[in-house]
């Protein structure tokens, strides 16, 4: 009988417990999920800083390295300056990168290949407030001339970004589709903002992102000038500088406290 080489995990994954070992780590704790399937969230104290970080249970056994990559992801920083700001977001990327591709070898299905089901979509465009949707016609009845075509739906709770882009329905079919940061899901927010958010992302589907000396241009000349023609835009940026992260920290620091639900 010839002998055969296997392939052994000599050492069990390290518990989180043994990973969290820095100054900056001992304010983070771990939280695991059994409803929480497709992704991962940070819950922060305004005050005392610490960071409660919250993923799917099956997560507590992943290997050291993804371990790692959600510890070094809980900890980025949030920077003012223009430059440092670029770095910490590539290197967000990669963390990201690395920890969905550990998710999609476990079998889970991401964010990045799940599909979308339209009429579900539609119905949850109603948020506390504002309906999306009805936003939406009118912005692009006024705007557009009725020519954006997208699906529009509210964000994850107190999400402080919007985004716009494309995905596929089980029938193969692409769509549109924006989701605005759940943020603005708020009684208190005033509906400019809400106007203008949506108008920005309706912008990108209108003027789409190019490429000019191999660079990619989101913010090109033509999308500025039709942002800043809109006429909510300067209420809207004055809000959300001084408003929209209070909004959002003050949102999960109520909920970190279990006064919402």
């Amino acid at each position: 009988m010839k002998n055969e080489q296997l392939t052994l995990d000599l050492f069990a994954p390290a518990p989180f417990d043994e990973i969290l070992t820095g100054e900056q780590e001992s304010k983070i704790s771990i939280t695991f999920s059994n409803k929480l399937k497709n992704g991962w969230y940070v819950l922060v104290k305004p005050v005392s800083g610490n960071r409660t970080l919250v993923i799917p249970s099956f997560l507590k056994h992943a290997p050291d390295s993804i371990k790692r990559a959600l510890i070094d992801w809980t900890l980025l920083p949030r920077p003012r300056n223009k430059n440092r700001k670029k770095l910490v977001r590539k290197k967000k990327n990669e963390l990201e990168t690395r920890i969905w591709s550990y998710f999609q070898a476990c079998g889970f299905q991401t964010s990045r290949t799940k599909t979308i089901e339209p009429e579900k979509i539609r119905m949850e465009a109603q948020g506390r407030r504002y309906n999306l949707q009805h936003i939406f016609d009118g912005i692009n009845d006024t705007c557009f001339n009725g020519q954006i075509s997208s699906l529009i739906r509210w964000g994850q709770f107190a999400s402080t970004t919007s985004y716009q882009s494309t995905a596929s329905d089980k029938y193969g079919r692409e769509h549109n589709l924006i989701t605005i940061a759940g943020v603005y899901d708020h009684p208190s927010v005033p509906e400019f903002a809400v106007k203008a958010v949506i108008h920005h992302e309706m912008l990108h589907i209108a003027i789409p992102p190019f490429r000019k000396n191999g660079r990619r241009v989101i913010h090109g000349a033509e999308f500025r000038k039709a942002e800043k023609a809109y006429e909510h835009y300067d209420q809207w940026r004055n809000w959300e500088k001084n408003a929209l992260h209070t909004l959002a920290r003050d949102l999960k620091r109520k909920r970190a406290n279990k006064l919402l639900p």
